[in-house]
């Protein structure tokens, strides 16, 4: 996403509340906050600047990091957390669960019955609680009067699929950007979306 040229400072200034805001997503005190790193969400290239598709992605480290501050969202791993895809998997470790649960819920397991918990615990967990994984893919909603016009072209095409209402619709809806990238290039791979 390129920030429209002879904009830059008007759009950094609006963004800048947003960018901490992402930026510190999952610090549970303000006062931790980070104001200095503002700049890292965007990229300038060949005098164009692009907002860094990097600033969502980076928005569920934060997030990670809160749950597993938690009590039972501790038990949340990092699964995939690719440098060019848009969703961030996370995922619970189910037995870790199922065991801090379970001693919670019976107090104490005496030593002789530990290696029976410990079966059962990782015999049936998956039988009692199945696998549960969280895909989390942040976006960012541009109101449709303030896409492109080259994502508007369809406007001017005569469609038996876009009657009125299809129309109307699809405007309502807004554009979605998602950072996602089809590059492998992480230098490219920052400032393309989809």
């Amino acid at each position: 996403l390129q920030v429209k040229e002879g904009h830059e400072n008007e759009f950094k200034s609006l963004f800048r509340r947003y960018v901490i805001d992402i930026q510190n997503h999952g610090r549970p005190d303000m006062a931790a906050y980070v104001h200095d790193k503002v700049d890292d969400a965007y990229v300038e290239k060949e005098f164009r600047t692009f907002l860094c598709s990097d600033l969502l992605r980076g928005q569920m480290r934060g997030l990670l990091e809160l749950l597993k501050e938690g009590k039972s969202f501790g038990d949340f791993t990092r699964k995939d957390f690719s440098q060019t895809g848009a969703a961030r998997t996370m995922a619970l470790d189910v037995k870790k669960f199922f065991k801090e649960c379970l001693i919670t819920c019976l107090m104490e397991i005496p030593d002789d019955y530990r290696p029976i918990f410990n079966r059962f615990v990782d015999e049936s967990c998956y039988k009692i609680l199945p696998e549960l994984e969280v895909d989390y893919t942040p976006v960012l909603t541009i109101p449709y009067e303030q896409l492109p016009a080259d994502l508007k072209l369809w406007e001017e095409r005569d469609s038996w699929l876009l009657d009125q209402e299809t129309k109307g619709k699809i405007k309502d809806a807004k554009g979605t950007s998602v950072a996602k990238s089809l590059e492998k290039d992480e230098s490219r791979s920052s400032i393309l979306w989809r």
